[in-house]
């Protein structure tokens, strides 16, 4: 209804009235940072996203296909989509950043 409501709560033990509360679940960042944790902790993590939403659940990452695609199927079975695009971003030669460089992302979006 174009409002915007902040939550906050351990990703890995979402409310259980949550479940399927959004339609798209939106994670950038969190997932890479939550594997340092360890894979069953990230798994944890990702299952209780994808459980809160009702259509779909999309991770932002700089890890290639190779490293995430597996590893979503696992936490999340077999027979689930994983679906990966890339987002090339040129970043910009400002005043004190770095020399311009390409950096790729990849976009993970699971269907229900």
């Amino acid at each position: 209804s174009g409002t915007c409501e902040w939550l906050v709560h351990d990703a890995a033990r979402l409310p259980a009235e949550w479940t399927g509360r959004f339609d798209v679940v939106l994670d950038k960042g969190g997932l890479c940072a939550v594997l340092f944790g360890g894979g069953q902790a990230a798994a944890t993590v990702v299952r209780e996203l994808h459980r809160c939403s009702n259509r779909l659940t999309c991770f932002i990452t700089d890890d290639p296909p190779e490293q995430r695609e597996e590893f979503l199927r696992a936490a999340l079975g077999s027979d689930i989509r994983v679906s990966c695009s890339t987002i090339d971003l040129e970043e910009d030669n400002a005043p004190n950043s770095f020399p311009t460089h390409e950096r790729l992302y990849f976009l993970y979006q699971i269907r229900k």
